[in-house]
């Protein structure tokens, strides 16, 4: 499964705003699109849409596939412990269908 390298795009997204001399302020006003809650969620490493991937990749110049992992392999909750396998631990389930299920009572 691939995954967003959402580390390495924070850093890089913060070179790309010291490299220019901009603050977060000065981004929002030069670039169209940025806002505080986008630039703070990219810069602390959150997840953000692939759209606003794009637009932040657009306006600083950086290459959206540099932070594509097409290894990622141990795939961890966000708050940094792996999700749970789906095992069911219980009897097997039996699936009834509506229509031909009845009661003691129509029998």
């Amino acid at each position: 499964m691939a995954e967003i390298n959402h580390g390495n795009f924070a850093r890089s997204v913060d070179n790309a705003l010291e490299v220019r001399g901009l603050s977060f302020s000065q981004a929002q006003e030069e670039f169209s699109g940025f806002n505080r809650a986008l630039l703070s969620r990219v810069r602390n490493g959150y997840a953000i849409s692939a759209a606003n991937m794009l637009l932040v990749c657009h306006h600083l110049g950086l290459d959206p596939f540099d932070y594509l992992d097409l290894e990622k392999r141990n795939i961890r909750s966000q708050f940094g412990v792996p999700h749970k396998s789906k095992v069911r631990t219980g009897p097997p389930v039996s699936v009834v269908s509506c229509e031909t299920s009845r009661t003691a009572a129509e029998t």
